[in-house]
């Protein structure tokens, strides 16, 4: 049974790799598309119980430019441990490349997500970086756009809407949350 084993192991520290950003070591884009997939199935008939949040960092070009890429990677190490530490235990935290970030909330209603993303904006309001009074708003800050499940049958139809809102976000003053107002909401 030894050789089985080790196998299996190697096979699911793979998997793990396939799922996993290297930088943070957050899940990825890839993993975001399992965990839906594998949810959707519950998820029918049962509106607004899973929220998505996509999370972006303001101006982080410009702290990149500023401190060098090596600073950068620190920073996004540390909002990723800050986003880990204000979800809860069956949410899944992803990168999904870039300084953007994916958040999938499950079990949890529209006040509940706010709640959850005012945390998160909160605390990376009040976390100190590394030369951040150089930014344009004098400290990294991230702006957050929200979208209810509302029967979306691919991830990329639920990411479209956060991306709607996180857009808005970002174009009235960033550091915020918008919630997607659009279409069947």
């Amino acid at each position: 049974g030894y050789i089985i084993t080790t196998v299996a192991k190697q096979q699911k520290q793979s998997q793990n790799m396939a799922y996993t950003d290297s930088l943070t070591g957050l899940f990825n884009k890839r993993y975001l598309d399992f965990i839906f997939e594998q949810n959707l199935g519950k998820l029918l008939g049962k509106e607004a119980s899973l929220a998505l949040l996509i999370i972006d960092v303001d101006y982080f070009k410009n702290y990149n430019d500023i401190n060098g890429h090596i600073a950068g990677n620190i920073a996004l190490q540390k909002i990723s441990e800050l986003l880990l530490a204000e979800s809860r235990n069956k949410d899944s935290v992803v990168r999904f490349g870039g300084e953007e970030f994916c958040i999938l909330l499950f079990d949890i209603d529209k006040k509940g997500a706010l709640g959850v993303a005012e945390r998160m904006r909160n605390h990376m309001e009040k976390e100190v970086f590394y030369n951040e009074e150089k930014q344009p708003k004098v400290q990294l800050t991230i702006s957050i756009g929200l979208a209810m499940y509302t029967f979306e049958n691919t991830i990329e139809e639920l990411v479209d809407k956060a991306d709607k809102a996180l857009y808005e976000a970002k174009k009235t003053g960033r550091n915020k949350i918008v919630f997607y107002e659009g279409g069947n909401n």
